[in-house]
């Protein structure tokens, strides 16, 4: 599966594309967990550096293009992936 992170989190993982590879259909929430294993140093997928997911509430996350709005959509190693800041207007 290949994730794409927008800016800033591209900067701050230093990657704006990460591979991951599932034998199964995984949760975003079960991604999201994986993220923060691949990028322990970042905090960037946890609050705290506990389990819970913090990317639902701060970044939108899409899967070929369209939004995923729950932590319990599916994906899988055929998906696209994309973490992306909110859009915010003034």
């Amino acid at each position: 599966m290949r994730i794409i992170f927008a800016s800033p989190l591209a900067k701050l993982l230093g990657t704006r594309d990460h591979m991951i590879t599932v034998k199964q259909r995984v949760t975003v929430e079960e991604l999201i967990v994986m993220l923060a294993q691949d990028f322990p140093s970042t905090n960037a997928f946890n609050n705290d550096g506990g389990d819970e997911a913090l990317i639902p509430y701060v970044w939108m996350v899409f899967k070929n293009g369209k939004a995923l709005l729950n932590l319990e959509d599916l994906v899988d190693n055929d998906d696209e992936v994309e973490f992306i800041p909110p859009i915010m207007g003034g």
